[in-house]
Parts: structure tokens; C-alpha cells; sequence
């Protein structure tokens, strides 16, 4: 229900013009000295976890074939992972199913881990892309090659392994705005796609 709110209101403002003071303060950054102590949590905060949710939804119930009114779903997915600086990388947590085959299914380059390929269907449907860095496997933090096979070897045994990317926005794609100023696409999102899943 929160979730629901958070975007239904977050989609009616994305749509305002930009001129307008709600929808400045939507995407705007104060610069102010951060106080002591954990910062209070904003709307913002809460539009981000919501945005999360519908991201992992996605990658959960829909497939890498599917369309939401005609988009590709997990493009969609990849927009909503982008909410605030565009200069900085956001964090993409994958699992990818192996089938106790110890592998990624990736063609990852040796020193800065960066993805080069995506060679299987599992990675894919991970939601693992070109460009993506490899930055962690399981609960270990990865920096070359051989941690990468190391790190799979150890974490492959309940047939997934659980990882961690960091990925840029590639200039000319969307973000979570481009796809809320879609009024169709952005009502699925909200109300109709998961609206009978557990953790709605």
C-alpha cells in the first residue's frame, strides 16, 4: 500500500512541469554540511525503496522477453534504477541460477571486472548487462579475476550465486522520470501489474 502511494504521487508530480516548485523539489539536491547522526528519512528515501521493490518485481515475475504497453520490462527496470546523480553508479544485486555449474556466464575483463559479454540465458535474466562492474560475489568483495573465480567456486553449491554490479547511465536512456511521465506505462507500474504479490 505505501509502495502504491509513494509512486501514484510521485508519477503525478514527475508529470508537472518542470517549472513548477513540487516538481523542482522532486528531483532537486540541497548542498548543506551533513549533520551528526543518521538523516531523517525524507520522501525521497521512501520513493527509492519503492523503486526498488518494482525492479526486483520485475526481474522476479516478468521475463526478459516481456513488454509492459510495449516497452521491454527489463528496460524499464534498468530506468528506475536511476533516481538522483547520474555521474555516480547505482547498485544492481543480481542472483544468477546456475544449476550448481560453477560459472557467471560472463565474459568479464581480468583487472577492473568490467562485463564484456553476456553469454548465457540465466545472466541475462539476471538483468546483468554490457558495461556492468563486478564488485562483489556472495558476501565476498572482488577485485580481480581470480577472486571472481575463487569467490564462484565457493558461493555456487545451492545452485545460485548472489552478486553485486555497479552500474553508469548511459547518456540518452531513461530514468525513473522519462518512464513516470508515461502515464500508461507508469499506471501498470503502480497499480496493476503486482498488485496480487506477497510483498506488494
Amino acid at each position: 500500500m505505501l509502495t502504491e502511494r509513494n509512486l501514484r504521487w510521485a508519477g503525478h508530480v514527475a508529470r508537472r512541469e518542470e517549472t513548477r516548485l513540487p516538481r523542482i523539489l522532486l528531483t532537486a539536491h540541497a548542498r548543506h554540511s551533513r549533520p551528526i547522526g543518521r538523516p531523517e528519512q525524507t520522501f525521497a528515501h521512501g520513493l527509492k525503496r519503492s523503486l526498488r521493490m518494482r525492479v526486483r518485481q520485475i526481474h522476479e515475475h516478468l521475463g526478459q522477453g516481456d513488454l509492459i504497453r510495449g516497452r521491454n520490462a527489463y528496460d524499464i527496470a534498468n530506468a528506475l534504477r536511476f533516481t538522483g546523480n547520474l555521474s555516480k553508479p547505482v547498485r544492481v544485486d543480481c542472483t544468477v541460477i546456475t544449476g550448481g555449474i560453477p560459472k557467471l556466464g560472463l565474459d568479464i575483463a581480468e583487472n577492473h571486472l568490467e562485463v564484456r559479454k553476456v553469454k548465457t540465458q540465466t545472466a541475462r535474466n539476471a538483468g546483468i548487462r554490457v558495461g556492468d562492474y563486478l564488485v562483489r560475489v556472495g558476501g565476498r568483495e572482488v577485485k580481480t579475476g581470480q577472486d571472481v573465480r575463487d569467490a564462484v567456486r565457493e558461493t555456487s553449491e545451492n545452485g545460485e550465486i548472489r552478486c553485486r554490479f555497479l552500474r553508469r547511465h548511459v547518456e540518452g536512456e531513461d530514468t525513473w522520470i522519462d518512464i513516470a511521465k508515461n502515464r500508461e506505462v507508469w499506471t501498470d507500474l503502480v497499480y496493476e501489474l503486482f498488485h496480487n504479490a506477497k510483498d506488494y
